[in-house]
Order: structure tokens, then sequence, then C-alpha cells
């Protein structure tokens, strides 16, 4: 079952979270074809900002920023807090 899901607004990918499986799915969000499968701990809970950034909840209590690059791929994170508390 998928544990996180987000769109980009502009860009062509969706993004959906297997904490299971640990893996996140990218996909054409127009034709639903699967573009990437990146390894992640444990991702849950996905969102876009504003400016189509992805924030993912992973391991344990880490939530970080990631730039989406252009073949779907995410960069090295942007910005990452740990040690939140649910």
């Amino acid at each position: 079952h998928p544990s996180g899901l987000a769109v980009m607004r502009s860009g062509n990918y969706l993004f959906v979270a297997h904490e299971g499986l640990n893996e996140l799915h990218v996909l054409n969000k127009t034709t639903g074809a699967l573009v990437q499968t990146i390894s992640v701990t444990k991702p849950r809970e996905l969102a876009m900002d504003m400016n189509d950034n992805l924030w993912m909840i992973s391991v344990t209590n880490t939530v970080a920023k990631y730039s989406i690059n252009t073949n779907g791929t995410l960069s090295s994170p942007v910005l990452s807090i740990t040690g939140l508390q649910e």
C-alpha cells in the first residue's frame, strides 16, 4: 500500500512512497508510466511545495526537501530536519 503521494504542479512527475518496500516510485503524471524507482529507507508522507520541491518524511523522524532533476531523480537533500516527534 502507498504510504505517501505527491504530484508536481508544473513538472511531469507523480511520486508514490512505499514504506514497506523502501521505495519511492516516480511516475509520469500524464501517462502513469514508471520513470524511476528510488531506494529510500521507510519513505512516508510526501508533499510538493510551490516551487515543485519534494518534501518527504523517511527513516524514523526525518523530514527532507529535495529538488527534482529533469530525469525524475532526486537531488541530495537541500534541507534536512531530524529528531522530530510525531
